[in-house]
């Protein structure tokens, strides 16, 4: 979809979409890797996580929300320069 000339809808819905999947992996990833290092050792209580974790879920819909629309803000404006400049995104 982003390889091709495509209308500004279609280019806005795909980075969107692009940027909300990259930022719900990056938060997965986060997430794993910080419940693997510091959760034995910070802090071993299973109840402080379990009340940290049931907070945390409502911020993080809104965080990655901010995210998308950030990058979206960010990433049509730069793709479109590029194609101005010639550059292929995803080549041919």
């Amino acid at each position: 979809m982003l390889s091709q000339q495509t209308n500004p809808e279609e280019l806005i819905f795909g980075v969107a979409v692009i940027s909300f999947i990259s930022a719900l992996f990056g938060q997965i990833a986060g997430s794993l890797m910080f419940e693997m290092i510091y959760w034995p050792t910070l802090y071993p209580e299973l109840d402080f996580w379990a009340s940290l974790w049931q907070t945390l879920t409502f911020v993080y819909p809104i965080e990655r929300t901010i995210i998308t629309v950030i990058v979206t803000f960010i990433g049509v404006p730069l793709i479109r320069a590029l194609r101005v400049w010639g550059y292929e995104i995803g080549g041919k």
